[in-house]
């Protein structure tokens, strides 16, 4: 770990230590992790939980950034999607499967990666649930599940206006809500946000632009209706979009093979100045340079990178209470569509452009009973169904008219396309056996039967008339001998495919464990659960046999120990819990060698370690809180994991294959032994809040938090050009404001020190051993104005 920040840690403690003030009760934190209301240190399950108003007033916009502050929990953006990473498994990068940590947001399912961005309008808390949740939220939680409560509508009337400006990046936020009761049973809560980002991080000097920049807006209708006395229903509404234009994508690393092997070397190109191979803030993805003698104003979109879309949802919640316990259902649907393009090469070539669309519809219905407790018997049973509807398409442009002359093309367009349907159903209970005061078993299970049916394909086109790359080709399909004669560039495998898929499987996931209240501040527990993620088809398969775009569920089986205490009266708490993971059939991502990804099984991995989180209210106006977590993630059984784009390209060289599935299939990235993406072996983090009266009506409020991140590979294939090196983040707020709360004013910054640091990390396609990164943001800092009414 970072000598810095274990000094900081060290001499926190002993100032702490040190402090003679009265102290004062924590306050109790309410988790909703088994379905029902309870106090977190009674919950059998590994859980760190943050408000929302807690992330606002340290700057925190998305889930992204709010997993810097919780242990082994990681949320990186790439190129495909939002990557969410529990305990060091993650999500597949490829647009035709579901996440393995799957979100909920007022207990509706939000299975896809785009859908965590919004999360957080007007959010109450964030529950994050280590180890599998298979029992009571269901599929795609085989790693755990973030659980997230809306902030719901008040009885008395308020209203708040924000506005926060950010200076660094030049982004301004307004957002507002207002609450209260419309009548004796009704209340309702309307919320919005609008943000901008004029300027983002890395300067493109091929579009003379500061990248990213975004444009977002949400807004939230709930409303609150006693309908009687034992029968209420919670309805909320919701409606987001976003258009984010530009990419902080840099290539830090050059090819050093030689011109003569791979004539579009990123060799060349720094000797001329295009490509600088370090992580400084600039870039040069554009059609600067065509090495082939075409058209680069066909491949100018005017930015590298836009993703613009907008989702709906809603969703009704009941709860009718009767004598033994309470009914509720809950039925909701969600829908997004999103278009995206990408400068496909990555560089400043005028090579590839690749631009996709995806349209998603799910609609879901849960009716569950609770017991009321107390009883020798406390249990939860229900019924659980899911509809789902995706349509993915891509279109990849390649451009090469000196090279396709003699076919008498100035291009070529290759069309992939999924269109999914699925349903699943699934029935589920949990039993809590008081055995006497202190001691509790509870035993649980899921059992769960998905059907998935598809039509995917892959074709490819000639261009044979200089048009706009996005709209239909005017050439017409290619034969399949050509197709396999072009095959080293795009990836089509044995030729045009038009193939019908279908997937059927049932699942039982079990949990068990014994909880035991060694005194009135100790519960000890023990716990074994299953889960699992299901399978799914590759929506960017190229190959021709049907069977290669399937890729089969996987499962996880966690054991886990743990402890919650109360220590010092009330003013402290310390959480802890040890785990064992293993996993079968685990879905990982494989480059495909040129500009793709497709999902494949690893045989079996094992993950264990520890969480530790810990609060203490060190004096009435100091609050310390922190946490550590450690994690040994080792891929027991990987032969065939994607290779690196050099092993692809000597591959290649040596006559043994052409593609990243041939690569694979002959064992040369070996990674049994080895640990996952997104890793970190170590993560912890230190937060202090210090209150302090001004006069006898305001009140300062300083904010400090450290985050400490161990190295980790941002890339699937464990290159060793991809590590992102251990790093420590620091951020910082000051909130004044009179104790009455009508009003505050606040500096907020964060990543104060600067630190340059990525995400995400992957061959440069088409250039073997180059790599690019997606570059996180420096340091900002803003102001926020807040008045309440």
């Amino acid at each position: 770990m970072n000598n810095n920040f274990s000094r900081t840690l060290i001499a926190t403690a002993v100032v702490l230590a040190s402090s003679q003030v009265m102290s004062q009760a924590l306050e109790e934190i309410v988790v909703t992790a088994q379905k029902r209301a309870q106090s977190l240190q009674d919950v059998p399950v590994s859980i760190s939980v943050v408000t929302g108003d807690a992330l606002k007033n340290t700057g925190v916009q998305n889930l992204e950034s709010a997993s810097e502050y919780l242990p082994n929990f990681k949320v990186s953006r790439n190129a495909i999607q939002d990557t969410i990473s529990i305990r060091g498994v993650n999500s597949d990068l490829q647009a035709g499967g579901d996440q393995s940590v799957g979100i909920f947001l007022d207990g509706v399912f939000r299975g896809r990666g785009v859908q965590s961005r919004f999360t957080f309008a007007d959010m109450e808390r964030l529950e994050v649930l280590r180890g599998p949740q298979g029992t009571l939220f269901g599929k795609n939680t085989a790693a755990g599940a973030p659980n997230i409560t809306s902030k719901r509508p008040t009885r008395e009337f308020e209203a708040e206006i924000s506005a926060t400006y950010e200076a660094e990046y030049d982004s301004p936020e307004i957002s507002g809500y207002v609450s209260g009761a419309l009548s004796n049973n009704v209340r309702a809560r309307a919320f919005f946000l609008t943000r901008e980002m004029k300027e983002g991080w890395t300067n493109n000097a091929y579009y003379d632009s500061d990248d990213p920049q975004s444009e977002e807006w949400t807004g939230r209708l709930s409303m609150d209706w006693d309908i009687t006395d034992n029968l209420s229903a919670v309805i909320r509404y919701e409606h987001y979009d976003f258009d984010v234009n530009g990419a902080a994508y840099e290539i830090i690393q050059t090819s050093q093979i030689p011109s003569s092997l791979a004539p579009i070397s990123t060799a060349g190109l720094a000797s001329l100045g295009l490509i600088d191979g370090q992580l400084n803030g600039k870039t040069n993805i554009g059609p600067g340079v065509d090495p082939f003698g075409g058209y680069v104003g066909e491949m100018d979109e005017g930015t590298s990178f836009f993703h613009e879309g907008d989702g709906d949802e809603a969703a009704v919640t009941f709860n009718w209470q009767l004598d033994p316990g309470t009914v509720t259902a809950i039925i909701a649907r969600s829908e997004y569509s999103f278009d995206r393009y990408n400068d496909a090469d990555f560089g400043p070539l005028a090579v590839a452009n690749l631009f996709e669309s995806e349209d998603y519809e799910q609609d879901s219905i849960e009716v569950r009973f609770s017991s009321d407790t107390g009883g020798a018997l406390d249990y939860i049973a229900g019924l659980y169904y899911q509809s789902a509807d995706l349509a993915v398409s891509g279109d990849t442009q390649f451009w090469a008219p000196s090279s396709l002359g003699a076919l008498g093309l100035n291009g070529l367009q290759r069309i992939h396309y999924l269109d999914q349907e699925s349903d699943t159903w699934a029935i589920f209970g949990q039993v809590t056996w008081n055995i006497s005061d202190v001691l509790r078993l509870n035993i649980g299970g899921r059992y769960t039967d998905e059907e998935k049916s598809a039509v995917q394909g892959a074709n490819l086109y000639g261009k044979v008339a200089a048009t706009q790359p996005h709209l239909p080709a005017p050439g017409t399909k290619l034969p399949d001998p050509l197709v396999g004669a072009l095959n080293p560039l795009i990836e089509m495998g044995s030729g045009a495919h038009d193939n019908e898929l279908a997937l059927a499987e049932d699942d039982f996931s079990p949990t068990a464990s014994l909880q035991w209240n060694t005194t009135d501040d100790t519960m000890l527990y023990a716990s074994f659960a299953r889960g699992f993620k299901g399978g799914g088809f590759n929506a960017f398969s190229l190959a021709g046999n049907p069977q290669d775009a399937i890729y089969d569920p996987e499962e996880a089986t966690s054991y886990e120990l743990g402890a919650k205490i109360a220590l010092l009266g009330g003013t402290a708490e310390i959480n802890v819990a040890i785990f064992h993971m293993e996993f079968a059939d685990m879905q990982t991502t494989q480059f495909t060698g040129n500009t793709g990804f497709i999902v494949g099984n690893a045989a079996e991995a094992t993950s264990q370690g520890f969480e530790l989180d810990g609060r203490w209210m060190a004096t009435k106006k100091l609050l310390l809180s922190g946490n550590v977590g450690y994690i040994n993630f080792e891929f027991d059984d990987y032969a065939g994991a994607g290779c690196t784009g050099l092993q692809i390209f000597t591959m290649q060289q040596a006559g043994l294959g052409q593609s990243g599935a041939d690569c694979s299939a002959l064992g040369i990235n070996d990674l049994s032994g080895r640990t996952n993406q997104d890793v970190p072996e170590w993560t912890a983090s230190l937060a202090a809040e210090y209150t302090q009266l001004i006069g006898d009506n305001y009140d300062l409020r300083l904010l400090v938090d450290v985050n400490y991140s161990g190295e980790y590979y941002a890339t699937a294939d464990l290159d060793e050009n991809t590590v992102q090196d251990s790093f420590v983040k620091y951020n910082a707020s000051v909130i004044f404001g009179p104790l009455s709360g009508q009003w505050d004013l606040s500096l907020i910054t964060r990543n104060l020190g600067d630190e340059q640091t990525f995400s995400y990390a992957n061959d440069v396609p088409l250039f073997p051993d180059s790599h690019l990164v997606a570059v996180e943001p420096g340091r900002t800092l803003a102001v926020r104005g807040r008045y309440r009414f």
